[in-house]
């Protein structure tokens, strides 16, 4: 059985690693799902920087967190000698990314985004914006503030208009605190005095 060791002196040079239980990542279901493939392939990305998993054990190490249909798939790859194989973990998410989210994923999902309008609060649709960011990938900083900004309720519109965000970061912060204040203030009693 090959072992996973964390590279305890990687961390800084000199200086004791601490020692931090890292959780494993979620396994990698084999369902073509968009979201999850993103998901799977960032916390491994994540986990792999902070155990400090040296580069050439990274792909044996992923392929252990296949469920059962990923398992199969990644089986009869092996078994396949017309197939490319991943050799690294680079490869292996390629390969992951083409096995299993679905054709037209990302066209759907720039769509989605294109037409995507807040109808309920504004960390919902911040929820729902990252996610469709984060399966098309590469939406540039500029594109991805005007389309942001496009989909919020004209009232928060209005309201960033007069702060001018430079990033989608700025922008959700200040579209949060400004919902919330709204909210707060919605939500205080009204006080009417009692005629004596």
């Amino acid at each position: 059985a090959m072992k996973f060791l964390v590279n305890r002196d990687a961390v800084q040079p000199g200086l004791q690693a601490a020692k931090v239980k890292v959780p494993l990542p979620n396994r990698l279901s084999g369902d073509r799902d968009a979201v999850e493939v993103e998901n799977w392939i960032a916390d491994l990305d994540h986990y792999f920087k902070l155990t400090n998993l040296r580069e050439e054990d990274q792909l044996e190490f992923a392929v252990t967190l296949f469920g059962p249909k990923a398992k199969m798939w990644w089986r009869r790859l092996q078994a396949d000698e017309s197939s490319d194989v991943p050799l690294n973990w680079r490869e292996l998410q390629e390969a992951v990314k083409m096995a299993f989210v679905p054709v037209g994923s990302y066209k759907a999902a720039r769509n989605k985004l294109a037409n995507l309008r807040q109808t309920g609060s504004v960390a919902t649709y911040v929820e729902e914006f990252d996610e469709l960011r984060m399966v098309i990938g590469n939406v540039e900083e500029p594109e991805a503030l005007d389309k942001f900004v496009r989909g919020l309720k004209q009232e928060v519109q209005l309201h960033l208009a007069t702060t001018d965000p430079a990033t989608v970061k700025e922008a959700t912060r200040l579209a949060l605190a400004y919902d919330e204040a709204r909210s707060n203030h919605e939500s205080r009693p009204r006080w009417t005095r009692r005629s004596g």
